[in-house]
């Protein structure tokens, strides 16, 4: 594939929200369903409040990658170069709570 001029230190990037939405919805609701069964047994309280907040914030991903689905499902995908500096920086974002 031709850059068509753009500089060597770009990288083309495909935005297909729908296709990443559907990909982490599959795996928030794996990780819903798996914690729903371990609460289901009989575990330590300590564990089981642990597992608590991991289904709820699940849940909560789950509703809020719905909505990106939603969205992502009213655009085309579309095509842009970006720079790999910036991609670089988005990487090395802190995870963190919110």
């Amino acid at each position: 594939m031709k850059n068509s001029g753009a500089s060597p230190k770009r990288i083309l990037v495909v935005e297909d929200e729908s296709a990443i939405s559907q990909v982490c919805l599959r795996t928030l609701i794996s990780v819903v369903e798996c914690s729903q069964l371990l609460l289901d047994k009989d575990i330590p309280d300590d564990v089981r409040q642990d597992i608590e907040v991991v289904n709820r914030e699940a849940w909560h991903a789950t509703k809020m990658v719905k909505k990106l689905l939603t969205s992502a499902r009213k655009h085309p995908p579309a095509k842009q170069f970006v720079n790999k500096h910036t991609i670089k920086k988005v990487l090395e974002l802190p995870v963190g709570n919110h």
